[in-house]
């Protein structure tokens, strides 16, 4: 977004008026005493309004030409990229503006190396990293959405046309957040929704892979900024304001957490009400009794070293611990006490421990995802052979849609898998006639044939990558290309707890095959890599007279050692 390389803007005469009206009325608010400014952040970042806020319905015909589009570029063009992602960012996302933000590499300012729309003159210029959003967006690692994102950004202030809404999306540069994706409303009743933030992510993910083809030879920017736990801040600010007060009666009984105190010889001297409830015992029984003799268990424990060194340092200290008073993870909050003892707080953690887990599962997932998405797409770029640019074209923008549908079936299931049947419909769809016709015998085009069986995302993406090959193959030569042509898929479950599933294509009414093809083709190099490398499964083709017939064995579990 403009910054302080930008050309001159425009004069705005109302905005600069209205800007300068609140800005008089705030300082004699502050001077009377009678008001205080709120946090500009606070006012500016609603990306809680998303989820708020009626979303248009997916429009996956325009979502898969726009992925289709990026495809091309990355195979004649990575260079365009970014121009081009702008481009279909406004027009799927009905913007003023887009571009992409990338952090320089000494992490000082944005670049914008695309733009889109009334911004696109300023594309080359750069914004210092304080005084952009995006900055906010890399921090966090998350979609963000500013309403006059000039409150909290000062310098956004001068830019022609105003912004009035900003939708920003993390994008990787070689496996680093180092930039954004961002979308413009320079019309004050234009809002972003959740359609438009999943397609922003979206576009950004797919785009990231022909970027890093583009800039391969750049050097790696530096490790990913750890993300700030607000939790942690909030934690950390209650506990600076218990020690800020003394402790009274009234004030430890009505804390929602246990807490204690013992003396300099580690003897009880005051248990709260919510100690008594989870510990299960009255304070009578703990009072004047040592903290050791009451929970033996502790000794030697996580918790130990921590309430000896604060005993004997003076100094507060905070550990994470599994506690007795919960029988799960707490942080206990220890300081010394001014008669020479300890006090204790501990505070429930155990559902942000589990949100730090999922978290750190879902980062890592998404990562492996993305990597194997990249490699996907530079192997069908490599292997695809094709006797003209049309037909290359045509070849890959098929094999990345197909790529792309079942990311689209992962992603609705938080990529914990999908089912064989949607994923077979979602990939036979698409080579069927649009008027339903059927051959002249009655029966369907195709006809699916098995028990439901859920997939895992390992085992989904290659086997539609081997599906769409299979489909492919029958529209250009087999069954599919004949009017009379029909095509039976069926499944079923075997061996030891059903963890094998055996599936067959057959292929009939096309015309008549002679034997094998004389060559090897892109087909079942797929097949080989996927289903056998790949997945550790097995795949016997017979080119019968009738059509070609294929058989899967595939592992559901995976072969041994995989990485899930």
């Amino acid at each position: 977004m403009p910054g302080k390389d930008m050309p001159p803007p425009l004069p705005a005469p109302e905005r600069t008026e209205a800007a300068t009206r609140q800005s008089r009325n705030g300082s004699v608010a502050r001077a009377s005493g009678l008001a205080t400014e709120p946090d500009p952040l606070e006012a500016a970042l609603i990306t809680h309004e998303l989820g708020r806020r009626t979303a248009r319905a997916p429009d996956h015909q325009a979502e898969n030409r726009a992925l289709g589009i990026l495809a091309q570029e990355i195979a004649s063009s990575p260079g365009t990229v970014l121009r081009t992602l702008s481009e279909l960012v406004m027009e799927l996302c009905g913007a003023d503006s887009a571009g992409v933000s990338i952090l320089s590499a000494d992490g000082s300012a944005f670049g914008w190396p695309a733009m889109a729309g009334p911004f696109a003159r300023n594309a080359g210029g750069s914004m210092p990293r304080e005084a952009s959003p995006c900055g906010l967006v890399i921090r966090r690692e998350a979609i963000l959405l500013f309403d006059q994102p000039h409150r909290c950004f000062p310098a956004l202030a001068r830019c022609e046309p105003p912004i009035f809404e900003n939708l920003l999306a993390p994008f990787p540069v070689q496996g680093v957040l180092r930039g954004t994706v961002w979308a413009i409303a320079h019309r004050p009743e234009r809002h972003f929704d959740g359609e438009d933030a999943r397609l922003l992510s979206a576009l950004s993910r797919f785009a990231a892979a022909g970027y890093q083809m583009g800039c391969a030879l750049r050097e790696a920017e530096a490790a990913r900024t750890e993300l700030e736990r607000r939790v942690e801040e909030e934690v950390r600010a209650k506990s600076a304001l218990r020690t800020a007060h003394d402790h009274t009666t009234e004030v430890l009984e009505s804390l929602p957490e246990a807490f204690y105190a013992v003396d300099r010889d580690w003897r009880f001297t005051y248990v709260n009400r919510q100690a008594e409830e989870r510990w299960g015992k009255h304070r009578g029984e703990l009072l004047g009794r040592t903290l050791w003799e009451v929970f033996p268990q502790m000794i030697g424990g996580r918790a130990e070293p921590s309430l000896r060194r604060v005993m004997h340092e003076r100094r507060p200290a905070r550990v994470e611990t599994l506690s007795i008073a919960y029988n799960h993870w707490a942080e206990m909050s220890i300081h010394p006490t001014a008669a020479g003892g300890l006090s204790v707080y501990l505070c429930n953690i155990e559902e942000r421990k589990r949100a730090e887990e999922q978290q750190a599962l879902m980062a890592r997932e998404m990562d492996h995802r993305a990597k194997n998405t990249l490699t996907v797409v530079q192997a069908t770029l490599r292997m695809t052979r094709a006797d003209s640019v049309e037909s290359y074209v045509a070849a890959v923008e098929g094999r990345v849609a197909a790529l792309a549908r079942v990311q689209s079936l992962l992603a609705a299931e938080r990529w914990s898998g999908t089912d064989l049947r949607a994923l077979l419909q979602a990939e036979l769809e698409p080579f069927l006639p649009g008027d339903g016709a059927r051959p002249p015998c009655g029966e369907p085009r195709v006809r699916l044939d098995g028990p439901p069986v859920a997939l895992t995302a390992r085992l989904a993406q290659p086997l539609s990558m081997a599906v769409h090959e299979l489909a492919t193959n029958a529209m250009k030569h087999g069954a599919l290309c004949a009017v009379t042509g029909r095509v039976c898929v069926s499944w079923g479950l075997e061996g030891p707890e059903n963890r094998t599933l055996r599936l067959r294509w057959e292929e009939a009414g096309g015309p008549a095959l002679a034997g094998p093809p004389g060559r090897r083709g892109f087909g079942s190099r797929v097949l080989e890599t996927t289903i056998r490398r790949q997945i550790g499964g097995s795949v016997a083709l017979a080119w019968e007279a009738g059509g070609l017939a294929c058989d899967f064995a595939l592992p559901l579990d995976g072969p041994a050692g995989s990485a899930a």
